[in-house]
């Protein structure tokens, strides 16, 4: 008897595979109030009941990461990937911790103090991953960055608007306590640098924004011009598109008015790479949109700057025209950077001992100790070499590079857009802030914080990713 099959019906159920499940967005908690402290913390010098503060004031942005670090690591329920940065960070934390024992450096506790504020400044880079699950939790951050640079610019630009009322008194006292009185009673030549004249002939101090020292709105500009165009550029709806054109606006005009030519190179660097990322994404629209956003930008902001500040402005960044970047660079910062760093290798190959240099020493060295004395640096590099000779230099520089070629790396290789887009922006921020070392110190500042938080963050959020898991991307080993 011959069997009779049947076709299946057109009606049968095909298991389908699981959706990919996206984690919900977390309640605002560590990580927002982290970064707004960074911003609040030194806008409370603001008010006149904080300056006896000062120290505390300074100290507790970093205390705050310092705290974050105990409660992740001593509570976390979440494990992930090693960071590719901590091999390269934990030993060099271990290396500063052996020169605290050099014999010239300046005092234990100064040593110690420059010890634990680099480990404050690297430690989001171990507890932000644990907390930022997810793209659209960093896009959040980002946004918050975005607001915080913002009103910081704009505070910025009021204060040469209107400095009666913006202004910090304790840079403005007209006796020996105002920091510019104060510098140009004994130096006419450090006044310069602080002040300059403005359209009628007075005198502007240079805006510290939310800070209290003269130019020191300008990072925060730099970061608000780029994060703002970005977002111009990506969000979807009228009004976060005008608010973050507004932000960017500010943030562009601010570095006008702060006369800190190099932000203004440094902006227009990270301009360029985030066009380059969206090129290579194959993103031709808005890679176009961004430039002509920034050409209009840069414009308008130059204008009003050039309002408010007058021909100094125009005086000061025409010199960018008149000579080459290169030439620039070098008549204010490449100069110091050639000389210091081989002759701080030659004479201190190992280290020069911990409070040599910087804040440490000023809060908790001794002026008095002969066998230390202070060591000029307000370079990164030149001042790693200080801190721990070329084994520092090494092990933190291997640290940043093994970050950006992961962020990089998250950057353009067709990861699934909710991933990459945020982690474009991520990249060229922190590649604007590495860029910062041949000019500033920013991994013993809250710009390093930033730095560490991002990299943490976005390391958190694609190991949250269901899409990027599924990617079969092989994990290095859990801590």
């Amino acid at each position: 008897m011959s069997r009779v099959s049947f076709p299946e019906p057109e009606w049968q159920i095909v298991e389908q595979p699981p959706a990919s499940r996206q984690e919900p967005l977390p309640r605002w908690g560590l990580a927002e109030w982290f970064v707004i402290s960074q911003t609040a913390l030194p806008a409370l010098l603001y008010l006149d009941v904080f300056q006896s503060l000062r120290v505390l004031t300074r100290v507790g942005a970093f205390v705050i990461s310092l705290t974050a670090l105990v409660l992740v690591l001593f509570h976390r329920k979440r494990r992930l990937p090693v960071h590719p940065s901590a091999p390269w960070l934990i030993p060099a934390v271990a290396y500063l911790a052996l020169m605290v024992l050099h014999p010239t450096t300046n005092t234990v506790l100064a040593g110690i103090a420059q010890v634990m504020l680099y480990i404050s400044v690297m430690a989001p880079v171990f507890w932000a991953p644990s907390i930022v699950r997810s793209p659209a939790h960093l896009q959040r951050l980002m946004w918050l960055l975005l607001i915080l640079n913002g009103v910081n610019s704009g505070v910025g630009v009021l204060q040469v608007y209107d400095p009666a009322t913006w202004m910090p008194r304790e840079l403005t006292l007209t006796d020996s306590s105002g920091v510019v009185q104060n510098v140009r009673t004994n130096t006419y030549t450090g006044s310069r640098y602080l002040t300059y004249r403005g359209p009628q002939g007075e005198t502007i101090v240079r805006p510290p924004g939310l800070f209290d020292s003269p130019g020191a709105v300008a990072a925060p500009g730099m970061f608000s011009g780029l994060i703002g165009l970005a977002f111009c550029v990506m969000s979807k709806g009228i009004w976060k598109k005008l608010v973050a054109l507004i932000f960017a606006f500010l943030g562009a005009s601010v570095i006008y008015l702060t006369h800190v030519r190099t932000s203004l190179i440094l902006m227009l660097g990270m301009l360029v790479l985030y066009v380059a990322v969206l090129v290579i994404n194959k993103r031709l629209f808005r890679a176009m949109l961004m430039v002509g956003l920034a050409g209009g930008l840069v414009t308008a902001a130059f204008s009003l700057a050039l309002l408010l500040g007058g021909p100094a402005v125009r005086e000061r960044f025409a010199s960018l025209l008149a000579q080459s970047p290169s030439d620039v660079y070098y008549s204010n910062r490449g100069a110091q950077l050639e000389y210091s760093v081989p002759t701080f290798l030659s004479d201190y190959p190992f280290g020069a001992g911990l409070g040599r240099w910087g804040m440490m020493r000023r809060y908790f060295g001794n002026p008095w100790n002969l066998s230390s004395p202070m060591i000029w640096a307000e370079i990164q590099f030149p001042a790693w070499i200080l801190d721990g000779g070329f084994i520092l230099l090494f092990l933190y520089s291997g640290a940043l590079l093994a970050n950006l070629k992961r962020e990089g790396t998250l950057s353009i290789r067709g990861q699934p857009e909710s991933l990459w887009t945020v982690a474009a922006l991520v990249f060229v921020v922190n590649a604007g802030t590495v860029a910062l070392s041949f000019s500033f110190t920013p991994f013993t500042s809250q710009i390093g914080l930033q730095y560490w938080l991002l990299s943490g963050a976005l390391h958190g959020a694609a190991y949250s990713s269901t899409e990027f898991e599924t990617s079969k991307i092989p994990e290095p080993g859990a801590f």
